[in-house]
């Protein structure tokens, strides 16, 4: 059931945003991948979401953005901003130093224009691509410049996840199967073949109370990105919990029957396009079709009208006799 590239960005932005969504998944993530000297001095469990944005224009077609309110250990009065980019592109951005320096910069723009409180951002980069990537600091590009004047330079740490270069042993800092679950399709899904096989250990590895929220999500996300058919998908969920099998079941029906609703109606829409197509067409040509032989029927009529005899009219207009006279008769004239 895969869709076409820039449908399957959507997909992917869209999973990422429902799964931190879900605060319990949210939290895991941050306990695990956030660095410790960090964590340690959030609480992280009093975290808010918020309805900001730091996105400017020119960053909304490669990001979007999540944006946290957490409190400070020892002044929960004091808080940060901790905000989450998600990486649409799937592929690394050469300037993205550059744009995160422009992008923690309106942060702070925007909150001296919304009077508020001037907090610290703390911006995460969830890299969702296949190729390597690695952030350079802008000291660290700008390297070969002398200290005197490196020390004009902007400093400041980006933390960056790419869930492609996780293994087991990274994975293993999560405690939340649900999560894990997800972060293994969003890895593996680059690779189909891989994907498949390791499907069924994927599913099984869900615990069954695991939160039902973002449950279905990652089941309409499976069946987004793979081409697996009901046959299939009955062999990888037949030791699953008989709850967790009837929800990934009807889930995959729900998609097969949205899908074909869709199919019908998009060709549906396109055969009523093309009919009015042809009716526009077959209308422009009925319409001059008659327009000329009004013209002509006028010719014949002014003719005969100064004179001009029946024979010479028909061979004016390259037409039969019968034809110019029964014009002339229809308006009376002969």
């Amino acid at each position: 059931m895969k869709k076409a590239k820039n449908v399957i960005n959507n997909i992917h932005d869209k999973f990422a945003k429902e799964l931190f969504s879900d605060k319990e998944l949210l939290l895991d993530f941050l306990q695990a991948y956030l660095p410790k000297e960090l964590s340690n001095k959030l609480i992280l469990n009093n975290l808010k979401y918020t309805s900001t944005s730091y996105i400017t224009e020119e960053l909304a077609e490669t990001f979007s953005d999540m944006v946290f309110s957490v409190p400070v250990v020892g002044d929960e009065k004091k808080s940060l901003k901790v905000t989450m980019l998600l990486e649409k592109k799937s592929h690394p951005e050469p300037n993205i130093t550059f744009q995160m320096l422009g992008y923690t910069a309106n942060g702070y723009l925007t909150q001296i224009k919304n009077k508020e409180d001037i907090t610290p951002i703390i911006p995460i980069v969830y890299y969702q691509g296949d190729k390597e990537w690695k952030i350079k600091t802008i000291p660290e590009i700008l390297h070969f410049h002398p200290l005197e004047i490196q020390k004009y330079l902007p400093t400041f740490e980006t933390i960056f996840i790419s869930i492609t270069s996780m293994d087991d042993n990274n994975l293993g800092l999560l405690r939340n199967s649900l999560l894990i679950a997800a972060i293994k399709v969003q890895k593996y899904r680059f690779d189909s073949l891989v994907l498949h096989q390791k499907l069924k250990q994927i599913l099984e590895s869900i615990e069954p109370h695991m939160t039902k929220n973002f449950l279905k999500t990652l089941f309409v996300y499976i069946l987004e990105v793979t081409e697996i058919n009901e046959f299939d998908l009955n062999n990888l969920v037949i030791n699953l919990p008989l709850q967790t099998k009837s929800e990934i079941m009807s889930t995959y029906d729900q998609i097969v029957k949205r899908s074909k609703n869709e199919g019908l109606m998009q060709g549906l829409e396109q055969g009523l396009e093309q009919g009015i197509q042809k009716g526009i067409q077959q209308g422009l040509e009925k319409g001059l079709e008659k327009g000329i032989l009004i013209n002509q029927n006028k010719v014949i009529i002014n003719a005969f009208q100064r004179g001009m005899d029946v024979q010479s009219i028909a061979d004016l207009n390259e037409i039969a006799e019968d034809h110019v006279i029964a014009i002339l008769h229809q308006q009376g004239l002969i």
